[in-house]
């Protein structure tokens, strides 16, 4: 169940949608060519936020992953919880 967690945890992280996580490559394939590469460049001038992305992320992370843990219980256990 450690593995689990640990395992659920890095996913929910790594799927926000803010740079340097990968969920933030995410955001450019949701918009047309011509915006995804102007928000690439941006992300490739700007490495200042990267830090400010990874503090947001840090703060986030405990309202996103409970949500998704007790979800996935719900599906690994079948309605035990």
């Amino acid at each position: 169940s450690v593995l689990f967690s640990l395992n659920l945890l890095l996913l929910v992280f790594n799927l926000i949608p803010l740079p340097p996580l990968d969920g933030s490559g995410a955001v450019a394939l949701l918009v047309d060519e011509d915006r995804a590469r102007r928000y690439q460049q941006f992300l490739r001038n700007k490495p200042a936020f990267s830090l400010i992305g990874l503090l947001a992320a840090w703060y986030l992370i405990g309202d996103l992953f409970w949500p998704v843990l007790m979800a996935a219980l719900r599906v690994v256990y079948l309605g035990a919880l």
